[in-house]
């Protein structure tokens, strides 16, 4: 998966687990919804500016963000690893 699907996954992610619509997150932005859609899509190219606003909208660090997706890219890894293993056993 593309590096911006990514982003984009785990920002819809920690926006779903903070409980705030597409609307909340919106209006602390001071953009629109359709902004915010385009955006946890993966249709809209984002500024280490615009993430860093995205993540302290919804109280988290562009810190915390990074690392979050690090450690779903490494699980992804690791399944597919084990999953290559097994086919070989």
């Amino acid at each position: 998966m593309e590096l911006r699907y990514r982003l984009a996954l785990e920002l819809a992610k920690l926006r779903t687990d903070k409980k705030a619509t597409q609307a909340e997150l919106a209006a602390r932005l001071k953009t629109t919804t359709s902004v915010v859609s385009r955006i946890e899509s993966g249709n809209q190219n984002l500024s280490v500016d615009t993430v860093e606003k995205i993540a302290e909208a919804l109280g988290n660090t562009v810190e915390f963000l990074f690392k979050r997706m690090l450690c779903m890219i490494c699980m992804s890894l690791k399944y597919e690893f084990r999953t290559t293993i097994e086919r070989v056993d």
